[in-house]
């Protein structure tokens, strides 16, 4: 190894003519570890600091341009506490063109049923069914009060099975 090739000894045969199948492009999904990595860090998130910091993070997440990163941005508002998401306006999330994102406004309206009610009621119409099943089961878990009641009562006539199985499932 005396450094007399500028590149390896396969150049000539790989960078020749290219193959008629090489103009082809495959996609494996995201190679942004950006999500992953802030799951990963929310999930190991013990401190009211470093939930706010996984908090903060997740909002400037959700202006991505790939999908799997603000699904993972709307997971870690889904699941941090409470507390660290009480500043978070689930009516912004709610007008979110992507479903995950709705789906964490559900959860986090209902941790503020009377805060949120026109918000929460607007969920139970939402097109996705996944946001409608989301609500329901945040619904079917949260406290008893009116709001609550009243958009179990309602999603427990909603046209998607699984959704009137989750707001059975409280009773």
């Amino acid at each position: 190894m005396l450094g007399e090739r500028k590149g390896s000894h396969l150049d000539d045969e790989l960078t020749g003519t290219p193959h008629r199948l090489s103009s082809f492009k495959i996609s494996m999904g995201s190679t942004s570890l950006r999500g992953p990595a802030l799951l990963l860090a929310a999930a190991s998130a013990t401190t009211p600091e470093e939930h706010a910091w996984a908090r903060d993070q997740a909002i400037i997440l959700l202006r991505s341009e790939d999908a799997a990163d603000v699904h993972a941005a709307a997971q870690v508002l889904s699941y941090l506490p409470q507390e660290a998401t009480d500043a978070v306006d689930a009516n912004l999330l709610a007008a979110h063109p992507h479903n995950s994102v709705r789906q964490a406004s559900a959860v986090l309206c209902l941790r503020h049923p009377t805060r949120y009610r026109s918000t929460t009621m607007q969920l139970a119409t939402d097109k996705d069914f996944r946001v409608r099943r989301t609500l329901a089961q945040a619904a079917a878990q949260a406290d008893d009060s009116e709001p609550t009641a009243a958009v179990l009562d309602l999603l427990a006539h909603d046209r998607r099975h699984s959704v009137r199985a989750a707001a059975h499932s409280c009773t």
